[in-house]
Protein backbone atom coordinates (compact mmCIF):
# COMPACT_ATOMS: atom_id res chain seq x y z
CA UNK A 1 0.00 0.00 0.00
CA UNK A 2 2.59 2.44 0.98
CA UNK A 3 4.43 2.41 -2.65
CA UNK A 4 0.88 2.62 -3.99
CA UNK A 5 0.65 -1.36 -6.30
CA UNK A 6 -2.05 -2.78 -7.48
CA UNK A 7 -2.92 -5.70 -5.84
CA UNK A 8 -4.20 -8.66 -8.00
CA UNK A 9 -7.11 -10.77 -5.44
CA UNK A 10 -9.09 -13.72 -6.22
CA UNK A 11 -12.01 -13.04 -3.62
CA UNK A 12 -15.10 -14.51 -2.62
CA UNK A 13 -17.69 -12.58 -1.61
CA UNK A 14 -20.84 -13.76 0.07
CA UNK A 15 -23.29 -12.98 -2.57
CA UNK A 16 -21.12 -14.46 -5.80
CA UNK A 17 -21.48 -18.39 -5.88
CA UNK A 18 -17.75 -18.55 -7.20
CA UNK A 19 -14.75 -16.47 -6.35
CA UNK A 20 -13.97 -13.76 -9.11
CA UNK A 21 -10.28 -12.78 -9.62
CA UNK A 22 -9.56 -9.08 -10.22
CA UNK A 23 -7.04 -6.11 -9.49
CA UNK A 24 -7.36 -3.12 -6.21
CA UNK A 25 -5.42 -0.33 -5.49
CA UNK A 26 -5.38 -0.68 -1.57
CA UNK A 27 -5.87 2.65 -0.16
CA UNK A 28 -5.98 1.62 3.71
CA UNK A 29 -6.55 -1.15 6.18
CA UNK A 30 -9.57 -1.18 8.61
CA UNK A 31 -10.30 -3.26 11.79
CA UNK A 32 -13.83 -4.20 12.39
CA UNK A 33 -16.03 -6.81 14.20
CA UNK A 34 -12.56 -8.60 14.28
CA UNK A 35 -12.12 -9.03 10.65
CA UNK A 36 -9.54 -7.08 8.77
CA UNK A 37 -10.33 -5.24 5.70
CA UNK A 38 -8.63 -3.36 2.85
CA UNK A 39 -10.67 -0.06 1.48
CA UNK A 40 -9.96 0.01 -2.29
CA UNK A 41 -11.00 0.86 -5.47
CA UNK A 42 -11.02 -1.58 -8.81
CA UNK A 43 -12.00 -0.70 -11.99
CA UNK A 44 -15.28 -2.04 -12.06
CA UNK A 45 -16.65 0.11 -9.61
CA UNK A 46 -16.48 4.43 -9.17
CA UNK A 47 -16.53 4.38 -5.31
CA UNK A 48 -14.25 2.63 -2.64
CA UNK A 49 -15.30 -0.91 -1.67
CA UNK A 50 -14.17 -2.55 1.70
CA UNK A 51 -13.00 -6.12 0.44
CA UNK A 52 -12.77 -8.56 4.08
CA UNK A 53 -8.84 -9.87 3.60
CA UNK A 54 -9.91 -13.66 5.01
CA UNK A 55 -12.24 -14.14 1.48
CA UNK A 56 -9.26 -13.25 -0.31
CA UNK A 57 -7.17 -16.27 -1.79
CA UNK A 58 -4.08 -16.04 -4.03
CA UNK A 59 -3.20 -12.21 -3.24
CA UNK A 60 -0.23 -10.85 -5.53
CA UNK A 61 1.50 -7.64 -5.56
CA UNK A 62 1.59 -6.64 -10.06
CA UNK A 63 4.53 -4.56 -10.87
CA UNK A 64 1.53 -1.54 -11.94
CA UNK A 65 1.28 1.74 -9.87
CA UNK A 66 -1.63 3.72 -9.18
CA UNK A 67 -2.19 7.00 -7.93
CA UNK A 68 -3.03 7.61 -4.30
CA UNK A 69 -5.52 11.32 -4.08
CA UNK A 70 -3.40 13.75 -2.37
CA UNK A 71 -6.55 14.74 -0.35
CA UNK A 72 -7.08 11.21 0.93
CA UNK A 73 -7.16 10.57 4.58
CA UNK A 74 -7.99 7.12 5.77
CA UNK A 75 -9.56 8.65 9.23
CA UNK A 76 -11.20 11.40 7.54
CA UNK A 77 -13.08 8.67 5.21
CA UNK A 78 -14.00 6.60 7.87
CA UNK A 79 -15.46 9.50 10.74
CA UNK A 80 -18.63 9.28 9.17
CA UNK A 81 -19.28 5.55 9.19
CA UNK A 82 -19.66 3.00 12.24
CA UNK A 83 -18.02 0.13 10.82
CA UNK A 84 -17.74 -1.22 7.71
CA UNK A 85 -21.06 -0.47 5.44
CA UNK A 86 -20.81 2.62 3.71
CA UNK A 87 -22.63 4.54 1.32
CA UNK A 88 -23.43 7.79 -0.01
CA UNK A 89 -25.78 8.68 3.24
CA UNK A 90 -25.29 11.77 5.40
CA UNK A 91 -24.44 11.96 9.17
CA UNK A 92 -27.05 12.29 10.94
CA UNK A 93 -27.26 13.59 14.57
CA UNK A 94 -28.68 10.60 17.10
CA UNK A 95 -29.88 10.50 20.38
CA UNK A 96 -29.61 7.84 22.47
CA UNK A 97 -31.08 7.02 26.19
CA UNK A 98 -29.55 4.46 28.02
CA UNK A 99 -29.40 2.79 31.55
CA UNK A 100 -27.13 3.93 34.32
CA UNK A 101 -24.83 0.56 33.54
CA UNK A 102 -24.53 0.34 29.80
CA UNK A 103 -23.72 4.21 30.28
CA UNK A 104 -20.93 3.13 31.51
CA UNK A 105 -20.08 0.85 29.34
CA UNK A 106 -20.84 3.27 26.51
CA UNK A 107 -18.54 6.14 28.40
CA UNK A 108 -15.38 3.44 28.48
CA UNK A 109 -15.85 1.94 25.04
CA UNK A 110 -17.95 4.65 22.81
CA UNK A 111 -19.68 3.55 19.82
CA UNK A 112 -18.16 6.11 17.69
CA UNK A 113 -15.65 9.06 18.10
CA UNK A 114 -18.60 11.69 17.86
CA UNK A 115 -20.08 10.11 20.55
CA UNK A 116 -20.90 12.99 23.75
CA UNK A 117 -22.90 12.24 27.12
CA UNK A 118 -25.03 15.51 26.55
CA UNK A 119 -27.28 14.58 29.94
CA UNK A 120 -26.99 11.75 32.22
CA UNK A 121 -27.91 8.65 30.34
CA UNK A 122 -28.49 10.64 26.55
CA UNK A 123 -25.71 9.97 24.09
CA UNK A 124 -25.43 12.35 20.46
CA UNK A 125 -23.66 10.87 18.01
CA UNK A 126 -23.35 12.35 14.34
CA UNK A 127 -22.93 9.59 11.46
CA UNK A 128 -24.60 7.58 9.10
CA UNK A 129 -26.55 5.32 10.33
CA UNK A 130 -26.16 2.21 8.71
CA UNK A 131 -26.91 -1.23 9.03
CA UNK A 132 -24.16 -2.12 11.47
CA UNK A 133 -24.76 0.70 13.46
CA UNK A 134 -28.10 -0.30 13.62
CA UNK A 135 -27.16 -3.88 14.37
CA UNK A 136 -25.21 -2.46 17.37
CA UNK A 137 -28.56 -0.40 18.90
CA UNK A 138 -30.36 -3.79 18.85
CA UNK A 139 -27.28 -6.02 20.80
CA UNK A 140 -28.08 -3.30 23.11
CA UNK A 141 -31.66 -4.62 23.45
CA UNK A 142 -33.55 -2.67 26.16
CA UNK A 143 -30.60 -1.12 27.99
CA UNK A 144 -30.87 1.61 25.08
CA UNK A 145 -33.42 3.65 23.34
CA UNK A 146 -33.49 5.93 20.43
CA UNK A 147 -34.52 8.83 20.97
CA UNK A 148 -34.17 10.27 17.68
CA UNK A 149 -34.39 10.51 14.59
CA UNK A 150 -38.08 9.19 14.15
CA UNK A 151 -37.44 7.25 11.07
CA UNK A 152 -34.56 5.33 13.05
CA UNK A 153 -36.83 4.77 16.37
CA UNK A 154 -39.68 3.43 14.33
CA UNK A 155 -37.15 1.00 12.39
CA UNK A 156 -35.82 -0.49 15.58
CA UNK A 157 -39.97 -0.77 16.82
CA UNK A 158 -40.78 -2.78 14.02
CA UNK A 159 -37.95 -4.74 14.10
CA UNK A 160 -38.98 -5.77 17.57
CA UNK A 161 -42.35 -6.49 16.67
CA UNK A 162 -40.96 -8.71 13.78
CA UNK A 163 -38.47 -9.97 16.70
CA UNK A 164 -41.49 -10.36 19.28
CA UNK A 165 -43.34 -12.14 16.41
CA UNK A 166 -40.79 -14.72 15.48
CA UNK A 167 -40.21 -16.10 19.13
CA UNK A 168 -44.13 -16.36 20.19
CA UNK A 169 -44.55 -18.72 17.98
CA UNK A 170 -44.26 -22.42 18.17
CA UNK A 171 -41.41 -24.41 16.64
Amino acid sequence: MRDCQRISITYQSYEMQTAREFEIEPYALRYFGRRWYVLARTDFHASLRLYALDRMDDVKITNKFFKLPADFYADDYFSRYFGVIMNDGKAEKILLRTTDLRSKYLNSLPLHSTQKEVAPNLFELCLVPTDDFINALRAMGSEAEVVSPDWLRKRLLQDAKEMVKKYSMKN
